[in-house]
């Protein structure tokens, strides 16, 4: 697969008809060429002397094995030309016939031009770069030899040719290679020539159609699984499990909002704060649902039956407020839903009690109460996942969602339940960050660096940063990467800056890009790495020790 620059069309390209050629031909390149090609998409530049040395190709190839190759792509159900060298046209799928330049001129054109640039750049007068010129026309046939002296088809790439277009292009390199002399290009300048062409396409300033596009695919992908629900709809009791990013928390929503709208008293519940925040964000103006985290619900409870919750203060305490309430005021719902609810289900030695929470929920159900459980063991950073109740209907969520695939393919490795696969876009690379375990300021300086990249493109809003501990959050908000970001557990959202908090916190919730942080925890605590990498739906930064990206890598 060939190196496209850049990786991802600009949906402005991907969503205009006038230029679906050119995404042919993209798409074409990328997945038919090898990796020793460079593929430069719409390089432009500007004359120094007068406008009319201006140019843009529509691609350029750098073969580091041949030489550099301008490519000029013509579209249109059909194209032609008349008797004269300038009189070339091409018709539209409305049917309406446009005049076009010569393309051959064109692309030879671009190919002197561009080689003049190339030699002006430091270091590069002493080479000669071999250079060729192609024309592609993806929707016409080969017309065979009649299409003048001027307009050799050995340097036409057809309609017939796109399935295997890194053939024709050796074939073009071929009718070239008796006029010159075709070498392979040494990497140093294949670099230069490189980062002379790219820069016009670097991701960051394309970095908001991107996510904007990845965004509109996982909702249509998302909204998808609600189909799991109309065929559980006869099913009382259900545990539907998942890994992250198979919409488990899409779903527990859903199911608690139809519920709630059939005239059920629903309550949605969870562990943390953040997400039943924002899930009661959502269910605003729902009549009949509730939603509120466990010990929330112990507090509700208490108040609800007249009980003194004042010198309740261990989480270890809220199960037997709750008991205490229920015992008054007996059940309280029709229907629950548990979103996240590995957090719940731990051994029974854990000192939070949470093994009791189980019976709680039950207890609080009207007979015969409809009970769902969304789920992920993966994501049991509290304790082993055990004592779930009884009569359970399983169902098992295997697509990935929310995530892209570059994102996909690191979390698949540090999950150990059963198998899922990704059903996301592509999205960029992610990107990894190596530092050492003791350098705080390195560590602060490279988030402070990232922030500045990301937000370019990107409304601070939409970043979030993650820390595998409490301490980490707390040590960056001292440095100058605290600039960028403001605790989310200490403060309401801040205009213009990125929500901070620690990966326990944010589980459940997602964000378009996200800069997770470690300094050596991932290896004995692969799942924080990987419920910290499923947060980010697009972008994925990570910055930590050398042992926290290899585990990353590796997996478990």
């Amino acid at each position: 697969m060939a190196n496209m620059y850049p990786d991802i069309l600009p949906q402005s390209v991907t969503s205009n008809m006038g230029r679906s050629a050119e995404v042919q031909v993209f798409n074409a390149l990328r997945d038919g060429l090898p990796d020793d090609c460079d593929v430069f998409y719409s390089v432009g530049w500007h004359g120094r002397k007068s406008a009319t040395m201006d140019g843009e190709a529509d691609f350029v190839i750098v073969d580091r094995n041949r030489g550099m190759m301008i490519i000029e792509v013509k579209g249109g159900i059909r194209v032609g030309r008349g008797a004269s060298p300038d009189g070339w046209f091409t018709e539209t799928h409305g049917g309406q016939v446009q005049k076009i330049k010569n393309p051959v001129e064109q692309a030879r054109k671009n190919k002197y031009a561009l080689l003049e640039k190339i030699k002006s750049l430091p270091g590069m007068d002493k080479f000669h770069v071999p250079a060729a010129h192609a024309v592609v026309l993806p929707a016409s046939a080969d017309p065979g030899d009649v299409m003048g002296p001027d307009s050799p088809t050995g340097i036409f790439v057809f309609a017939g040719h796109m399935s295997d277009i890194k053939s024709r292009l050796v074939s073009i390199w071929d009718y070239y290679s008796e006029g010159i002399e075709l070498k392979e290009i040494p990497t140093d300048i294949s670099e230069k020539i490189r980062k002379f062409l790219a820069p016009s396409f670097t991701l960051s300033s394309d970095w908001s159609a991107v996510i904007s596009e990845i965004d509109r695919k996982i909702e249509r992908l998302s909204e998808s699984q609600f189909s799991v629900l109309d065929g559980l709809q006869r099913t009382r009791r259900a545990e539907i499990s998942g890994g992250a990013g198979t919409g488990k928390t899409l779903l527990a929503f859903e199911k608690a909002r139809r519920l709630a709208e059939q005239g059920m008293k629903t309550l949605l519940t969870c562990y943390n704060r953040p997400l039943a925040d924002r899930l009661s964000g959502l269910a605003a103006g729902i009549d009949s649902l509730d939603v509120m985290t466990f010990h929330q619900l112990c507090f509700m409870a208490a108040a609800k039956a007249g009980i003194d919750h004042a010198d309740t203060h261990g989480f270890d305490e809220y199960p037997v407020l709750l008991e205490r309430s229920l015992e008054k005021l007996g059940p309280l719902y029709d229907a629950v839903i548990v979103d996240e609810g590995q957090d719940f289900a731990v051994n029974a030695e854990d000192s939070s009690g949470r093994s009791d929470w189980w019976t709680l929920i039950e207890l609080s159900l009207i007979d015969p109460g409809i009970l769902y459980i969304f789920l992920d063991r993966n994501q049991s950073v509290y304790g082993d996942v055990t004592g779930l109740p009884e009569n359970l209907v399983p169902y098992d969520l295997v697509v990935n969602l929310r995530n892209t695939n570059q994102i996909h393919s690191y979390a698949r490795k540090l999950y150990s339940g059963s198998q899922f696969s990704a059903g996301g876009p592509k999205g960029p690379s992610v990107e990894l960050f190596m530092l050492n375990e003791e350098d705080g300021e390195a560590r602060a300086a490279a988030v402070a660096k990232e922030f500045e990249r990301l937000t370019v493109t990107i409304d601070p809003e939409n970043i979030v940063l993650l820390t595998a501990t409490r301490p980490l959050l707390d040590e960056l908000s001292s440095t100058k990467a605290g600039q960028w970001i403001y605790d989310k557990r200490q403060s309401s959202p801040i205009s213009g800056k990125s929500a901070a908090d620690t990966i326990r916190r944010y589980k459940g919730l997602d964000a378009q890009a996200v800069i997770l942080v470690a300094s050596g925890e991932f290896p004995a605590e692969p799942e924080l790495a990987y419920v910290g990498a499923t947060r980010a739906r697009s972008i994925l930064s990570v910055i930590g020790t050398r042992a926290d990206i290899d585990a990353l890598k590796r997996g478990i």
